[in-house]
């Protein structure tokens, strides 16, 4: 479908990295912006955007999407409190096709607010490819990865990263790697995510410094904070993304 975005104020970038407003006709060929114009041209769907603002899609770079659900059900506790008593045991109850549900509802809140891209670590194989496949975002996936040996221990959520993959792979659907954390992965799963990335050309994903609990941690049982642990085995690069 073709469409024509009309009666809208369109936000531009200059080449001087500046930005402007005008009011123009936005013209959408095969899912791709074909031209601004004042001009008319036939056989385009008009949308009008009386009273809007017409930009770029937000992007947010990090969600747990199936997780919206779970939204205010552990507030104002500490975080290891919040992670391992309060929401880890709701999450090894949810059924798979509530955490479809749960995505789903994500994709349709980010919609409304203008999202149009979201990168996202997951639980539960193939659900949140289910529900952005169904919503029509763009998104980056990653199944959470943990454990002390990528190859043995961390195979199997592994296996579901690669077979996800696989089949949900497209021009809206990226995948990347999702080691969990510092604390809840080994040093040298880390290096196995590094080496698998740079092998498939895929970013990488973590949490990182997310409590004060966590620096203090990592700094008792390596010496280091949580940022030079991941510098200091190579683990930090252009193709690394730190959420918190």
């Amino acid at each position: 479908m073709n469409y024509k975005i009309t009666n809208g104020k369109i936000l531009i970038k200059n080449t001087d990295n500046t930005y402007s407003i005008c009011e123009s006709n936005i013209y959408i060929k095969d899912n791709k912006i074909f031209k601004i114009s004042s001009d008319h041209y036939d056989g385009y769907e008009v949308i009008d955007a009386t009273d809007k603002l017409v930009m770029p899609g937000l992007i947010n770079m990090h969600t747990h999407s199936y997780m919206s659900v779970l939204k205010n059900y552990a507030d104002d506790v500490p975080f290891n409190e919040w992670l391992f008593e309060r929401i880890m045991p709701v999450e090894d109850r949810l059924p798979a096709e509530d955490a479809y549900w749960s995505a789903l509802l994500a994709c349709i809140e980010m919609i409304k607010t203008g999202t149009t891209c979201f990168l996202d670590m997951h639980m539960f194989k193939s659900q949140v490819c289910r529900a952005v496949g169904q919503a029509g975002l763009r998104a980056f996936i990653g199944r959470g990865l943990v454990g002390d040996d990528l190859y043995s221990d961390g195979y199997g959520r592994y296996l579901e990263a690669l077979e996800e993959k696989d089949a949900y792979e497209s021009e809206m659907m990226n995948f990347v790697l999702s080691p969990h954390a510092i604390y809840s992965c080994s040093e040298k799963l880390l290096n196995q995510v590094n080496e698998e990335a740079h092998k498939l050309g895929l970013l990488k994903q973590i949490h990182l410094s997310e409590s004060l609990n966590e620096v203090e941690s990592t700094k008792s049982k390596y010496g280091k904070s949580p940022v030079e642990l991941l510098a200091d085995i190579g683990f930090l690069d252009e193709n690394t993304i730190l959420a918190h």
